[in-house]
């Protein structure tokens, strides 16, 4: 008998998304409204691009007017009597969905409801056997493109490998707090006015020299000479360069997630389009079918008033992204922001858009936070 599915739509994609790669069903129909076409067009081409699935959409309904969204179901079922039905009623808007759960009492076929959040299964008018742990999860990519955003991954692959196996350095500038935020800053200094290309030489106080050491023996620099107050080294790969100027901190904190074993999906270094606004995402993951994403900044100061736009962009890039389904995170690895001024106003800022804030301190249990976090947020979804 072949597998039949009625989308009932209108609003986010998502949870149709997941049916579909669920069920796999051979024959897809989709009913929705004249506000609910653009969304359900993007969903009949991902179905057939991501899961080889056909999908026909049907003449569009009126979202209040009983007769027709059941008259619209019941031509749907008569074209294919005897096949298996699932109707799936979670994105329709709500008249829509009540309608249709009605035909499908009478014809006692499952009408499905997902609580993504909660990852959770409602089966109305029948009950259904359902492996949760397969119907909910969602890779990054499919997320993105349930809500219709273009996305890339612009750096290298080649480079991008060479970051990832690049993880235990990164661990080390993370769980070194004090001396990175020196090291990092001389870094950035030493290298205004030359090329990409060109080695970097920075003179580091002789405070830091078993830190340095410990960058010498993995391979991040070489020392050159030391004296009584400096050591002189330098950063001859570019590649490592460019990893010095903040990927570091992305591959750590992209690290502890996957060291943490929790998630989906998980990812480094994504780029977003939105209109005509593209976003990089530094991490972002998927737990649950809903998505984290996490801005990650190594700056002497990433705390002062003119870098709130920082947290404006996170907020925006998740409202494009599922609102409130979306959590947001601001990774900084500054080892004492209670001495800058402007630390307090910035974590105003935050909480208002609720965004959490890690510093520095926060960097050793980091995978633990997160993963807390995705599974019980403290700021509320609703």
């Amino acid at each position: 008998m072949k597998k039949a599915l009625l989308l009932l739509t209108g609003g986010r994609g998502l949870p149709d998304m997941l049916v579909i790669k669920y069920l796999h069903p051979d024959i897809t129909y989709n009913i929705t409204t004249k506000q609910g076409l653009a969304t359900a067009e993007s969903l009949k081409e991902m179905a057939q691009s991501e899961y080889n699935c056909q999908m026909t959409i049907q003449p569009p309904v009126h979202p209040n007017r009983e007769e027709n969204i059941k008259n619209a179901c019941l031509n749907v079922l008569n074209m294919h009597q005897d096949a298996e039905w699932v109707f799936c009623i979670t994105s329709a808007p709500k008249l829509v969905s009540i309608y249709a759960m009605d035909i499908a009492r009478e014809r006692g076929i499952p009408c499905w409801f997902l609580n993504t959040e909660e990852r959770e299964l409602i089966s109305l008018a029948k009950n259904v056997s359902v492996d949760t742990e397969k119907l909910f999860n969602a890779t990054v990519s499919e997320y993105m493109k349930a809500y219709q955003r273009d996305f890339s991954i612009p750096k290298k692959q080649q480079y991008r490998k060479l970051a990832e196996s690049w993880y235990e350095i990164a661990r080390t500038l993370a769980l070194s707090p004090v001396q990175t935020h020196h090291f990092i800053s001389q870094f950035r200094q030493a290298t205004i006015g030359i090329s990409n290309q060109t080695p970097v030489t920075l003179e580091i106080s002789t405070q830091y020299t078993q830190f340095i050491h410990n960058l010498q023996k993995q391979n991040v620099l070489t020392i050159n000479q030391e004296t009584s107050s400096t050591i002189q080294c330098t950063i001859h790969n570019p590649n490592m360069r460019e990893f010095l100027k903040g990927d570091w901190l992305e591959i750590y904190v992209w690290g502890e997630i996957n060291r943490t074993g929790f998630t989906d999906d998980n990812q480094w270094g994504y780029k977003i389009a939105t209109g005509q606004a593209k976003n990089e995402l530094d991490v972002a993951f998927t737990y649950r079918t809903l998505l984290h994403i996490i801005e990650c900044k190594t700056e002497n100061d990433p705390f002062s008033q003119k870098r709130v736009e920082y947290l404006d962009t996170l907020d925006s890039i998740a409202n494009s992204l599922g609102q409130n389904y979306t959590s947001k995170f601001f990774i900084t690895n500054h080892p004492d922001p209670q001495k800058v001024e402007s630390f307090t106003a910035f974590s105003e800022q935050a909480a208002k858009r609720k965004i959490h804030v890690l510093t520095g301190k926060d960097l050793p249990n980091l995978g633990e936070f997160l993963k807390k976090q995705a599974e019980n947020p403290d700021f509320g979804r609703h």
